[in-house]
């Protein structure tokens, strides 16, 4: 399985533990498992997005993928948001992309950062 079909499984892990619980933090704690047993695999601890021992390469992709699901959540899942949802996300994903990009410093984290803080905003409910 790819890193983008196992970002796509974890954002729907997220999303279907939210609308069972309504509790983001079970909703992230299913999330985190979830991933964690893919990074496990291929030899990565995972702890979080904000682990560091996990690759960039595999960060960006989750992030980005994250990003679009969050979007186009509306079209994808048939879900209206009242910010319930959403908000809550974006800060999560939001403050791992800036851990990472603390800690890596590198373009393709700048890049997504402003993307989620500044681009995908635009899109999320009033």
């Amino acid at each position: 399985m790819s890193w983008l079909e196992i970002s796509e499984k974890a954002f729907n892990t997220y999303f279907e533990n939210f609308v069972k619980n309504k509790d983001h933090n079970i909703a992230q704690k299913s999330t985190n498992k979830f991933i964690e047993l893919y990074a496990k695999k291929v030899g990565f601890k995972f702890t979080n997005l904000s682990s560091n021992n996990v690759s960039q390469k595999i960060l960006i992709i989750i992030f980005n993928q994250f990003a679009q699901r969050m979007r186009y959540l509306k079209e994808d899942k048939n879900y209206i948001d009242n910010g319930e949802f959403l908000w809550p996300m974006h800060s999560w994903l939001s403050n791992h992309c800036y851990a990472n990009l603390q800690y890596y410093g590198t373009d393709q984290f700048k890049v997504i950062q402003k993307y989620i803080d500044e681009e995908l905003t635009e899109y999320l409910p009033d």
